[in-house]
């Protein structure tokens, strides 16, 4: 069984062709038999994400420090397990990356660019090569991808530690 952990949005006000690509994309690792780790939150891709795992009876937990637990604005998901003693951000991130086999990038913003970051730092630093996937179907990340480029042309960096997938079905190359 492969691990899966998924960045993204808590933002409700967001496109709904990104939550209908969440769904989609959570339908084909729920088939096959992934567990899922996700920052546990009720709100936007999180939480679609979460109630579509629960409705399919999938494997998911949520990874959630515990000042965000106290954060009105961010209420976490009822209905998954929430890890509990998770101590802080730095933590809560370190559970979610050395716990995964496959990263997974979903639309988000700021938190998200971070977390994605985070994890390319883990790969290069720690000589790791989980899998990282941008799922950039609309388009999204295509200036951070160019930018990626853009920093290995001027040597900031060696190489492109992500790979950009358009479509939900090509992440089942990477989970079975």
């Amino acid at each position: 069984m492969k691990t899966v952990t998924i960045f993204c949005s808590s933002y409700n006000e967001i496109d709904s062709l990104h939550f209908l690509d969440a769904e989609e994309i959570i339908k084909i690792l729920i088939a096959h038999g992934c567990k899922i780790i996700f920052g546990g939150g009720a709100n936007g891709l999180m939480g679609r994400i979460a109630d579509i795992a629960v409705a399919l009876n999938g494997n998911i937990e949520g990874i959630r420090h515990e000042e965000l637990m106290k954060n009105p604005d961010e209420p976490f998901h009822s209905k998954v397990k929430i890890r509990e003693g998770v101590k802080g951000i730095e933590q809560r991130k370190s559970i979610m990356y050395d716990e995964a086999d496959i990263l997974l990038i979903l639309p988000g913003g700021a938190g998200t660019l971070e977390e994605l970051y985070y994890s390319i730092t883990c790969n290069r630093l720690n000589g790791y090569a989980k899998p990282i996937l941008i799922f950039n179907k609309r388009g999204l990340y295509n200036s951070l991808l160019d930018l990626t480029q853009k920093l290995i042309k001027h040597g900031f960096q060696k190489k492109d530690y992500c790979v950009a997938i358009s479509e939900a079905k090509e992440i089942v190359k990477y989970i079975e």
